[in-house]
C-alpha cells in the first residue's frame, strides 16, 4: 500500500449519516473504493481480499457492519442500513425485529421507538397500570380517549371527579378511580370528561341538589328561582292534599279506587328498576310516583336542607303524624262546635267517635303507604361502594354506611319491620279471624272501626286483604333486594303471574266487578314490566349489535318506532285501567246514593224524616251506635215483639185494604193515623234493630236504582195507595231485622253458606215467593238439617276423613241421578243404598265391613240437632231420612228414636 485516504460525503437524507469513502492506491495491484469491489450491505475483507455479508441486526457502514442502534432493526443480514421501528420498538442496539408494544397500547407516529414508555393505550383503553405496561379494557360506562388520560363516564353514568389520577405511574387516590355507576334514572349524569351532572345536580350519583334548586317526583329538578318559597310551599300542600284525598278513598271501601291505587303503586315501583324507558312514560312515570306516599316526591329545599336521614325519618313517622293531625282535626271540630255553635254532641260522643276515627283512619293509611315504608326500611341495609372506597346508601348516596346516623337507621328498621310492616297486617288479619268466629264481624263498632280490610271480600276470604299486603311487600323486597333491572323485572312478572292465578282461581271479591278489574290491574303491571324489558335492549333484527338511543343510526329507526308504538299503548292500558275503576267507583257511589234517596223518600212518606236518630244521613245503621256498640242474638221477647209488630202492621193493612175511608173525608183521620204509624214505626224499628242479628233492610238489598224509581213512583200515588204500600214496607223492613240467623255476606256458618248456594239457582227467589207454604217450611227445615248435618260431619272425622264418605264415592257426573234417586225413594230403599255406599266407602278407606253400620249413632245425633230447630208439621209423609234410616236399623241393635219433621 503507497497511500491510504479516507473522506466523508454527506448523506442525501439529512437524518442519515454521512457516506464513508476509502481509497487505497497500490504498486502492485489496483485497489477501487470499496463501494466498487463490493455489494450493498457487504464489506471488504483486504486479508482475504473477499466480500463479508453483514449478519441481521447489523448494517454495512464502510468497511465495517456496524450493530442497528436503537429504534431501528435489521431482519436479515446483507442490509446497507438499519430499518426504522413503525409501531413497536427496540431499546438496545443490534435486534433483528422490534419488540411489540403492549396489549392494547401503540407507538405515537412522533417518537423515535427506542423506549416501551413510547407506548401509549389505544382508543377505549387505560393505563391502570401505568406508562409501559399493558393498558386495561374501558370500564362499563365509561369513555376512554387512551394515552395517559383518565376514563370519564359516559351519559347516564356516575363516578367520583375528586379521585385524582396519574396516568404515567397508574397511581390514584381513591381504590376504584375506574368505577362508574349507573345512574337512575341516566338524565341525572351527563358524564364527559368534566365529569358533570345534570343542570341543578350534584353529589353521589348526582342525586343531591344545588343551592336553589328542588325536586319533584325525582324526575324533575326545578329551579326555586324568586318565587320558589312559594312553589315550595304549595307543592308540598298539593302533596298531602292528594294524600289525604287518596287516604279518604282508601278508609271510605270505594273498592274499585282502592285497587287502582294499588295497581299504581305496584306499576311505580316497576317504574324505578333501572330499564330503559321510553321518554313518552318519563311524565307517567313520575304521575304515577305521587300514589307512592313517598315524602321525598317534593323536596323542601327551597325553604332549608333536606338529607336522606331526614326523608328517612318522617316517612317512617308519617302515621304517627298522621294520627296527631286527626286528633287535632277531631278535637278542634268537636270544641268549635260545643262551644260556638252550642252542639249537644257530648264528650263521651266525641271520645267515641275520636277512638274510631283513631283505628280506621291511621290503619288504612298505614296500608295505602305500606309498600313505602318497606322500601324506607329495606334500603336502609343496602350499601354500596363508591370509587372513594366508601360505603354509602345506595338509595341515599349522601348517607355514609355503618356510621352512628346510618347504625341508628338500620336499628330502627330492625325494629319496624317485625312491628309495622309484620306486625301490623299480622294483627288486623288476627281480629278479623277473631271476629269471624265469634259473629263480631259486623256489629257497628266493628264495622265503623276496620270494614275496611274485609267488607269487600266473600265470606273465607275476609283474609284477602293481606295478599294485596304481601303484593306490596314482595314487590319492594324485590326491587331492593336485586341490581339488576332485568332481573328484577323477571321476578315481579312471575310474583305477578302467581298472584294472577291465585285470583282468578279464588275471586275473592263481593264485587265481579271489582274481580274483574283486579285482573285487569295485575295484567296492566305485568305488562308494563314486560315492556321495560323490551326497552332494554334492541327488539328489531336489524337493530341487534346496537345501543339504539336515537334514530342516528338508519338500523334503529324501526326499532325505535316499535319501541314508541309499545309505549303508547302503555299510557293507554294505565289510562283505560284508571277509567275503567273511576267508572265502577262512580257505579258504586250512584248506587249508595239511590239507596239514600230512596230510603228519603220513604221516610218522607212516612213521616217520619229526622224524627228519630236511627234514621241518620239516610241509612238505619247509625242507628246501632245509639242503641248499643255489642250485637247478640235477639232475646225470645224481641223476637216476639217485632213479629207482633209486624202482625199488627199486616192485620190494620187488610183492614183498610177492605174497607178505608174517603181521602176528602177523613183527612184529619188519616193524618192521626200516621202520626201513629210513625211512632210505632219508629219505636219497633229501634227495638228490631237493636236484638237483630241480620241488620238488613230493604234498600240494601234492592239494586239501589230501581229501589229509587220505586220510591218516586209510591210517592206519586194516592194516600190510600201509598198507605197501604207503605206498611208493606214496614212489615218487610222489620221481617228482615227478625231473621234469627246472621246470612250476611259477614256470616261464616254453614247456614249462611247454605242460604248463599241456595240463592245462585236462577229463580229460587221467585219459585219462594209463589209457592205454597208447606213447601217453603219444607225447604226451610232443609236448608236448617243440612246446614246442621254439614256442621256435625266436620265434627265426626276420624284422622282428617268424614263420617259419612258417600257422596265421595260417587261419580260427579252422575250424581245427580243419585240425588233424585234418594228424594224420590221411601225411607227403606234409602236405608238399602246407604248400606251399600257404606260397605264400599268402608272398603276404599281399608277397613272391614261392619255388621253394624258404625255411623248410625252419628246419624241419629244430627237427626236429634236436626229436629230441635223450630219443628213444623209438613204432613204425614215428611220424615228425617238419616233418623228414619236409624230406626229402620233398630232390628240390628242400634235403638229406637222418635219420628221425623
Amino acid at each position: 500500500i503507497i497511500a491510504h485516504v479516507r473522506f466523508y460525503v454527506p448523506h442525501d437524507d439529512p437524518s442519515r449519516p454521512d457516506v464513508k469513502y476509502d481509497v487505497a492506491i497500490g504498486a502492485s495491484r489496483n485497489v477501487l473504493p470499496q463501494t466498487t469491489l463490493c455489494d450493498p450491505g457487504s464489506i471488504y475483507v483486504i486479508a482475504t481480499d473477499t466480500c463479508r455479508v453483514c449478519p441481521a441486526g447489523t448494517h454495512q457502514e464502510g468497511l465495517n457492519c456496524s450493530a442497528c442502534s436503537k429504534g431501528t432493526y435489521a431482519p436479515v443480514e446483507g442490509l446497507s442500513a438499519c430499518i426504522p421501528c413503525e409501531e413497536g420498538y427496540t431499546d438496545v442496539e443490534g435486534q433483528t425485529e422490534c419488540k411489540a408494544c403492549p396489549l392494547r397500547t401503540q407507538r405515537r407516529p412522533s417518537s423515535a421507538g427506542v423506549d416501551i414508555s413510547e407506548c401509549l393505550c389505544v382508543m377505549d383503553s387505560y393505563a391502570k397500570n401505568g406508562q409501559g405496561s399493558s393498558c386495561h379494557a374501558c370500564p362499563a360506562g365509561a369513555t376512554c380517549p387512551g394515552g395517559l388520560d383518565r376514563p370519564f363516564p359516559q351519559p347516564g353514568f356516575w363516578g367520583d371527579v375528586r379521585c385524582e389520577f396519574d396516568g404515567k405511574f397508574g397511581n390514584s387516590s381513591c381504590p376504584h378511580y375506574d368505577m362508574f355507576l349507573e345512574c337512575n334514572p341516566p338524565t341525572d349524569c351527563a358524564g364527559g370528561p368534566e365529569f358533570s351532572c345534570a343542570e341543578g345536580h350534584s353529589g353521589h350519583m348526582c342525586k343531591e341538589a344545588l343551592p336553589g334548586w328542588f325536586i319533584v317526583g325525582g324526575s324533575f329538578w326545578l329551579e326555586c328561582g324568586e318565587t320558589g318559597h312559594f312553589v315550595g310551599v304549595i307543592g308540598i300542600l298539593a302533596v298531602v292534599l292528594v294524600w289525604l284525598t287518596i287516604n279518604k278513598v282508601a278508609s271510605g271501601n270505594y273498592d274499585a279506587m282502592d285497587i287502582a291505587l294499588l295497581f299504581v303503586q305496584i306499576t311505580g315501583m316497576i317504574s324505578t328498576f333501572g330499564l330503559k324507558w321510553h321518554s313518552n312514560l318519563s311524565i307517567v312515570n313520575t304521575a304515577l310516583g305521587i300514589a307512592n306516599f313517598d315524602v321525598d316526591f317534593v323536596t323542601p329545599l327551597c325553604l332549608g336542607k333536606w338529607t336522606g336521614i331526614d326523608s328517612f325519618y318522617v316517612q317512617l313517622t308519617l302515621p304517627l303524624l298522621y294520627a296527631i293531625g286527626c286528633v287535632i282535626y277531631y278535637g278542634t271540630g268537636y270544641l268549635w262546635s260545643r262551644y260556638l255553635f252550642q252542639s249537644t254532641h257530648t264528650f263521651e260522643e266525641f271520645k267515641t267517635e275520636l277512638k274510631v276515627n283513631l283505628i280506621n283512619k291511621p290503619a288504612s293509611f298505614i296500608l295505602v303507604m305500606y309498600h313505602t315504608l318497606c322500601l324506607k326500611c329495606f334500603q336502609s341495609f343496602r350499601c354500596e361502594e363508591l370509587p372513594d372506597g366508601r360505603l354509602f346508601m345506595k338509595f341515599a348516596p349522601d348517607i355514609e354506611c355503618w356510621k352512628p346516623d346510618h347504625y341508628a337507621m338500620v336499628v330502627i328498621s330492625c325494629l319496624y319491620i317485625p312491628t309495622v310492616l309484620i306486625g301490623f297486617p299480622g294483627y288486623l288479619a288476627y281480629i278479623v279471624k277473631r271476629a269471624s268466629g265469634d259473629a263480631s264481624m259486623h256489629e257497628a263498632d266493628f264495622m265503623s272501626k276496620f270494614s275496611f280490610v274485609f267488607s269487600r271480600y266473600d265470606p273465607g276470604y275476609k283474609w284477602w286483604d293481606a295478599v294485596l299486603t304481601f303484593r306490596r311487600f314482595a314487590v319492594a323486597l324485590i326491587s331492593v333486594t336485586f341490581d339488576t333491572s332485568l332481573l328484577q323485572a323477571a321476578l315481579t312478572i312471575v310474583l305477578l303471574v302467581v298472584l294472577l292465578t291465585f285470583h282468578t282461581h279464588a275471586r275473592p271479591f263481593v264485587s265481579d266487578q271489582i274481580d274483574t278489574l283486579e285482573v285487569f290491574t295485575i295484567c296492566g303491571s305485568i305488562f308494563y314490566a314486560l315492556a321495560g324489558m323490551l326497552f332494554y335492549p334492541s327488539i328489531t333484527a336489524d337493530a341487534q349489535g346496537y345501543i339504539c338511543t336515537d334514530d342516528k343510526l338508519s338500523a334503529c329507526t324501526n326499532d325505535l318506532s316499535l319501541k314508541n308504538a309499545i309505549s303508547i299503548v302503555l299510557v293507554s292500558w294505565i289510562v283505560a285501567t284508571l277509567v275503567y275503576s273511576f267508572w265502577v267507583s262512580y257505579l258504586c257511589v250512584v248506587e249508595v246514593n239511590n239507596s239514600a234517596k230512596a230510603n228519603k223518600v220513604m221516610k218522607s212518606m212516612l213521616g217520619i224524616a229526622n224524627k228519630s236518630r236511627s234514621f241518620h244521613n239516610g241509612s238505619f245503621h247509625s242507628g246501632a251506635a245509639a242503641l248499643g256498640s255489642r250485637r247478640s242474638l235477639p232475646s225470645s221477647s224481641a223476637v216476639a215483639k217485632i213479629i207482633a209488630v209486624s202482625k199488627i202492621i199486616g192485620a190494620t193493612k187488610r183492614k183498610e185494604s177492605s174497607n178505608s175511608p174517603s181521602v176528602n173525608n177523613k183527612q184529619t183521620q188519616n193524618e192521626e193515623e200516621a202520626g201513629e204509624q210513625v211512632s210505632l214505626f219508629s219505636e219497633n224499628f229501634a227495638a228490631a234493630w237493636s236484638a237483630s242479628s241480620n241488620r238488613m233492610t230493604l234498600e240494601k238489598l234492592v239494586d239501589g236504582r230501581d229501589m229509587l224509581r220505586w220510591a218516586r213512583k209510591i210517592e206519586n200515588l194516592g194516600t190510600r195507595d201509598k198507605r197501604m204500600v207503605m206498611r208493606d214496607f214496614e212489615v218487610t223492613t222489620l221481617g228482615l231485622l227478625a231473621l234469627e240467623r246472621d246470612v250476611t255476606h259477614f256470616a261464616e256458618t254453614e247456614y249462611a253458606d247454605t242460604c248463599r248456594v241456595m240463592a245462585t239457582y236462577d229463580g229460587v227467589v221467585d219459585y219462594l215467593t209463589c209457592c205454597p207454604q208447606g213447601e217453603r217450611v219444607a225447604v226451610a227445615k232443609f236448608m236448617e238439617g243440612y246446614a246442621v248435618f254439614t256442621e256435625e260431619r266436620s265434627k265426626m272425622g276420624e284422622k282428617g276423613r268424614p263420617k259419612f264418605p258417600m257422596h265421595s264415592i260417587c261419580v260427579p257426573e252422575h250424581a245427580a241421578v243419585v240425588v233424585s234417586f234418594l228424594v224420590n225413594s221411601n225411607r227403606e230403599d234409602v236405608q238399602r243404598f246407604a248400606n251399600v255406599m257404606r260397605d264400599i266407602a268402608l272398603l276404599k278407606e281399608g277397613r272391614e265391613i261392619e255388621s253394624t253400620p258404625s255411623f248410625h249413632s252419628s246419624l241419629i245425633n244430627v237427626a236429634t240437632k236436626t229436629n230441635t230447630i223450630s219443628p213444623v208439621d209438613v204432613g204425614e209423609e215428611g220424615g228425617n231420612v238419616c233418623q228414619a234410616a236409624s230406626s229402620s236399623d233398630g232390628d240390628k241393635g242400634s235403638g229406637q228414636v222418635d219420628s221425623g219433621i
